[in-house]
């Protein structure tokens, strides 16, 4: 081969790996963008989360129909702060009680060890002997 000809094949390359870098660059672009998205969202979500924790009077109201309602938060320490709101159907001091809470019929609190999956199974199943009957 002439030099000549290994010099173009050489340019050739070169230009092969710079088209691929610049679309490596705009696809990073385009990555972090969709990752400041989703910062965002998370921090939205985050803000949302807190406001209900500090607004949980309502959750038993935030859906029609709806005669109870339940927020759970992992603490850092790992258990799990149970809030129990209800319309007065159901008496969710009694319900907190069977995990060592209470409060009053239609606002008490609990917390029970992790994890979550747990936490949730054992508050479903209080819930399942407490819940009026369908129509009631």
């Amino acid at each position: 081969m002439t030099q000549k000809r290994e010099f173009d094949r050489l340019e050739q390359f070169v230009k092969k790996l710079l088209g691929q870098f610049d679309q490596l660059r705009r696809e990073n672009t385009r990555l972090v963008g969709k990752l400041a998205e989703k910062v965002a969202e998370v921090a939205e979500l985050k803000e949302e989360l807190l406001d209900a924790d500090s607004d949980k009077g309502d959750i038993a109201n935030r859906v029609k129909g709806t005669v109870a309602g339940v927020l759970l938060r992992e603490t850092e320490s790992g258990d799990i702060k149970v809030s129990f709101r209800s319309d007065g159907a159901v008496d969710v001091d009694a319900v907190a009680k069977r995990f060592g809470g209470g409060g009053h019929r239609n606002a008490a609190g609990a917390r029970l060890p992790g994890p979550l999956d747990e936490a949730c199974r054992l508050i479903v199943e209080a819930f399942n002997g407490a819940l009026p009957p369908a129509g009631a």
